[in-house]
């Protein structure tokens, strides 16, 4: 188990406190992408591109920090707000 006084969980709760309001950023995923009211198959793939290079890049961010892979899912996760 992590200790919550680690170094890790540490640089966790600064990169989370970097990251904007997800609700905020998944509508400006939204917009850039065109789905906001009538998405359409193109629209859809930009939204998930977008998506997946958020997570891409909060993974790349944890990993050069020696987080162990195994918790990368869950802070995807959490980055995301889902539970």
């Amino acid at each position: 188990m992590v200790q919550m006084d680690s170094p890790c969980i540490k640089n966790t709760k600064t990169i989370q406190r970097q990251n904007i309001d997800m609700n905020d950023k998944l509508k400006k995923y939204k917009d850039r992408a065109g789905v906001f009211d009538n998405p359409d198959q193109e629209g859809l793939d930009m939204f998930a591109e977008l998506i997946i290079k958020e997570a891409d890049s909060i993974i790349q961010q944890y990993l050069m920090m020696k987080v162990a892979p195994a918790m990368l899912g869950t802070i995807v996760k959490q980055h995301f707000g889902i539970e």
